[in-house]
């Protein structure tokens, strides 16, 4: 396994995977770590896990159609002061890492950590990234579902 020390930081890693969900013809699948259940969304899941631990833990993996793997993981948690209300008026130290996969070349790319001056500001970064998800999501089942009809009459 080859380990890259991108020189980026953890927004950068946010751009790349907001171009990697704009590229949906390009998508096999998409799933998300954890797995939100039937009805829930998933950054409901995130927040009520951040709200009540104070930390998080955020994956989604996108398998493109020429056999790469790209796995984002986010690790995050509130940096606690005496002023903070709740977990979410925090400021919040984030942190990630793209682990992709192609056949057996494999890396591990390390970006820098970011502190954000309250945890709000990431929820509101996790919102946007939701929607993209979601439209993408959307695409790549259309496209399926217009690979599996038979047309031939």
């Amino acid at each position: 396994m080859q380990v890259v020390y991108e020189g980026k930081d953890i927004n950068d890693m946010i751009r790349l995977l907001e171009k990697d969900l704009e590229r949906h013809e390009s998508i096999k699948s998409l799933s998300r770590i954890p797995e939100p259940s039937r009805g829930r969304r998933y950054r409901e899941v995130l927040l009520q896990t951040f709200v009540s631990l104070g930390s998080l833990n955020a994956s989604v993996v996108i398998e493109f159609r020429d056999g790469l793997i790209r796995r984002y993981v986010f690790l995050g948690k509130a940096i606690p002061t005496s002023s903070g209300e709740s977990f979410l008026d925090m400021p919040f130290y984030a942190e990630g890492y793209i682990y992709e996969s192609k056949r057996d070349a494999k890396v591990y790319r390390v970006f820098s950590p970011v502190i954000y001056p309250q945890a709000k500001d990431v929820f509101r970064i996790i919102k946007s990234i939701g929607d993209k998800f979601r439209v993408s999501d959307l695409e790549v089942h259309l496209e399926k579902i217009t690979e599996s009809l038979d047309f031939d009459f």
